[in-house]
């Protein structure tokens, strides 16, 4: 099974590990969060990265979520990608992390395409249905 692994801004990451507990009833195994403080010292939360990747990776390899492109987080997260068994994917959201958890069957290559198409798909303009436009 491939691992799961966000790293976000603090308190993101651990809040999204809360939201899937709540949606599924419980976290799936071999998924983790790692909170990035803003006063943490990047090379000390590498470490902690790198070290949470070999717990995750079972063989199958590690998908790191990361939330914004750019920040420290997706930096940390980013250097991980350097293993050939992690891939990184940015802009993080809830569909993306259900379609991960859903597709680990596949392999790491497609489980990444997999989770960045339910980001994609997951956002949408809502339009206002009759019943709200008439309050």
């Amino acid at each position: 099974m491939i691992g799961i692994l966000i790293v976000a801004h603090d308190p993101v990451a651990s809040s999204f590990v809360e939201a899937i507990r709540h949606v599924l009833g419980s976290v799936p195994p071999q998924m983790a969060a790692l909170d990035v403080a803003r006063d943490a010292k990047p090379e000390a939360v590498f470490e902690r990265a790198q070290n949470l990747v070999a717990q995750l990776d079972g063989g199958e390899g590690v998908l790191v979520c990361s939330d914004v492109c750019g920040a420290t987080p997706c930096n940390i997260a980013t250097r991980l990608n350097l293993t050939g068994k992690v891939n990184v994917l940015s802009g993080l959201n809830l569909p993306m992390l259900l379609r991960a958890i859903n597709y680990r069957n596949l392999s790491l290559t497609e489980l990444t395409e997999k989770a960045a198409e339910g980001a994609r798909n997951g956002v949408m303009q809502m339009e206002r249905s009759d019943v709200a436009r008439k309050n």
